[in-house]
């Protein structure tokens, strides 16, 4: 929310501004606030909009693969898990170019799938060459995934056989995008430097503070991993879906009596996983089981069981064993163009969704980068099947897309109820809803950076609510609008401090904010101590908002406000 308000009010993106993306997004969404003014209206259209795009593209990629029902199910899984009630959706993500770039890269994915069936290459391929420009402008790793998919595109009908000059003329109209992409970051560079662009605020150098003490464990905590237990692990958890999956839909053809079966243990996973949603509900019928086993551990190891079945953590790894499938299909039919389609799609899955390769889940931040996943899963198990002497009837895909989405729906049910986020918190900008306690909190937070403001008194906020400078309408005090781990290098946090200094806030307000997916969960004594010291030295406490605590696991948001000593 607050980066494009600043930029909208001439502030530099890079310069002024802390920013880890490509600069198109929040210019864009800067753009829309100065055309229609600030409110999160704007926000939410773009973020449906997004989400719908890439429902529509999905259902689309599914058709040319998989029957119409289990294309529906795949389109309906990715619109339960793209806007629940929480911090990683579409609608208002906790970053609008990964919506964005799932959209252009899906869209490209699309575009490359429908010119694969022309002789020569057609108008798609450009098109596809311009989204994968605009994808590195947003994110510069999707963007690299991005060409990488137009340039297998290119290597494919290169060798099926396409005339070299009508493929050489679309590869030149695809250069384009790239150069000007390239001349967008040249040229920031030549304003600011390889370490401003790629060390202070996108961090791709490998001496960059954040990469050196923070990458890794990132990494790991997103899903990716190099060591080889954990991959043997999720690649075993995802191509056993498969089998199973394979085998139910095998022998449900071939018996009337498995089918019976398969459709009634379908039901009985979706009504374990309704107990392991809402396991209070059904306590008063389970009286005879032990409360501490019943309460902690039954549903836990039963919800691990269903979501092996309903969203398998290793669902990535299909898409490979649908790459080498195909890739050797394709050479043994002489390098046919028609036999492309699968390697594209497995080779889309594969590379995008290895930002999160063991830890495909149906919240948080694999819904970003897993959307191809269950299509390319799926196609591995048609494509399996197809291998019948008989042919799958159309009943037996309608029971397992029935089932999975049924499954789904009910493993995403939670997140969508009035009670998970009751109670709103509103301004002239707009409103979000949180929980009725944490709500209150920071409308009053609110309210008291709106009475700062109308007194003409700076407020620093602390250690990452740049939400409190939106709904207030007011500007952070410096490039660093967020303290967040690894994102103040150590020797640049004395200039910091001396920015704050000639400030001179009259406020300081520091929440509980807790960050343990960095491995350093509480400020001021696992990271930026100098900055926690430095409000101790110059401020005093005045007013707390709610239960402040100091602790690494805090359940509902609350600060503490300073106020400047004499």
């Amino acid at each position: 929310m607050y980066v494009p308000v600043a930029l909208s009010q001439g502030q530099r993106l890079y310069f002024d501004l802390w920013y880890p993306y490509g600069p198109l997004i929040p210019y864009w969404h800067s753009l829309l606030f100065r055309a229609f003014g600030v409110h999160l209206v704007w926000l939410y259209a773009c973020g449906l909009g997004t989400a719908f795009g890439v429902m529509i593209l999905l259902y689309r990629i599914a058709r040319m693969f998989l029957p119409v029902s289990l294309s529906l199910f795949a389109g309906t899984a990715f619109a339960l898990t793209a806007l629940p009630s929480h911090l990683f959706n579409y609608a208002l993500p906790y970053s609008y170019p990964a919506a964005y770039s799932t959209l252009f890269f899906v869209g490209i994915l699309y575009l490359l799938l429908r010119d694969c069936g022309s002789a020569d290459p057609t108008w798609r391929l450009p098109a596809a060459g311009i989204l994968a420009g605009c994808t590195l402008l947003t994110k510069i790793e999707t963007g690299f995934a991005a060409w990488g998919l137009v340039v297998c595109a290119l290597l494919l009908r290169a060798m099926s056989g396409t005339r070299a000059r009508a493929l050489a003329g679309c590869s030149l109209q695809c250069l384009p995008s790239l150069l000007a992409a390239a001349a967008v970051y040249r040229w920031l560079i030549s304003a600011g430097g390889w370490r401003r662009m790629f060390a202070d605020n996108i961090p791709l150098l490998g001496d960059s503070y954040w990469v050196m003490h923070y990458g890794k464990l990132w990494a790991a905590f997103v899903g990716f991993t190099t060591s080889p237990p954990l991959l043997l692990q999720s690649a075993a958890k995802g191509i056993g879906w498969v089998v199973l999956i394979t085998a139910l839909v095998m022998a449900s053809t071939k018996w009337r009596s498995v089918r019976r079966l398969s459709l009634g243990a379908g039901c009985a996973l979706c009504l374990i996983e309704v107990w392991t949603q809402y396991p209070w509900k059904f306590a008063p019928y389970l009286a005879w089981i032990s409360p501490a086993f019943l309460g902690r551990q039954l549903p836990d190891l039963v919800r691990r069981g269903t979501h092996l079945v309903l969203y398998n953590s290793g669902l990535v790894w299909p898409s490979l064993l649908l790459l080498a499938i195909a890739m050797a299909a394709w050479w043994r039919a002489g390098r046919d163009r028609s036999q492309t389609p699968e390697i594209l799609l497995a080779a889309a899955s594969f590379g995008y969704g290895v930002r999160t390769l063991v830890r495909m889940y149906h919240a948080g931040y694999p819904i970003f980068y897993c959307v191809l996943a269950y299509v390319a899963a799926l196609a591995l198990v048609v494509k399996l099947c197809g291998r019948l002497p008989f042919p799958v009837p159309p009943r037996v895909w309608n029971g397992l897309a029935a089932v999975l989405a049924t499954g789904v729906l009910i493993m995403m049910s939670p997140m969508y109820v009035r009670w998970w986020r009751p109670s709103p918190v509103a301004s002239a900008r707009g409103t979000v809803y949180a929980d009725a306690t944490e709500a209150a909190h920071l409308n009053q937070a609110i309210q008291f950076l709106d009475a700062a403001r109308q007194a003409h008194e700076k407020v620093l906020v602390l250690p990452e609510e740049s939400v409190l400078y939106f709904f207030s309408e007011t500007s952070a005090l410096s490039f660093w609008y967020t303290a967040l781990p690894g994102l103040i290098p150590r020797d640049r946090i004395p200039g910091y401090l001396a920015g704050l200094d000639r400030q001179q806030p009259r406020y300081v307000i520091l929440s509980n904010r807790s960050t343990p997916e960095y491995g350093v969960p509480i400020f001021g004594t696992d990271y930026n101590r100098e900055i926690y010291a430095w409000v101790g030295r110059n401020y005093r406490p005045v007013k707390t908002i709610g239960d402040y605590q100091r602790i690494a696991d805090p359940k509902v948001w609350a600060a503490i406000v300073y106020e400047r000593a004499p």
